[in-house]
């Protein structure tokens, strides 16, 4: 008697699906431009997640800084944020620029 599932190939099985931290968000807004200074906030829908963020890079890490306040910005430049959190893929690094 053959297992009814020896005949199932490696490339029919279901999608492995990944809990993963929601992208950070730039507030106000993404592409937004300070015209002398701004506060930009950062912010995740997880909670308990952790951001980091990088100024003109194209990337961020958790070797990044770490955002805990409002930063403030008093030129034209790109920041680069990503989230983390134990047990949960890190999210998407996301860019804005401010």
């Amino acid at each position: 008697m053959t297992h009814p599932l020896s005949n199932l190939s490696s490339d029919r099985s279901p999608p492995l699906l990944i809990d993963r931290v929601a992208p950070p968000e730039f507030v106000p807004g993404l592409a937004r431009t300070c015209v002398d200074s701004c506060e930009l906030t950062l912010r995740t829908r997880t909670e308990g997640a952790t951001i980091y963020y990088a100024w003109n890079s194209t990337s961020a890490s958790n070797l990044s800084a770490v955002y805990a306040k409002q930063i403030r910005v008093t030129a034209s430049s790109t920041v680069a944020a990503v989230a983390y959190k134990p047990g949960l893929a890190p999210s998407e690094v996301l860019s804005s620029c401010v």
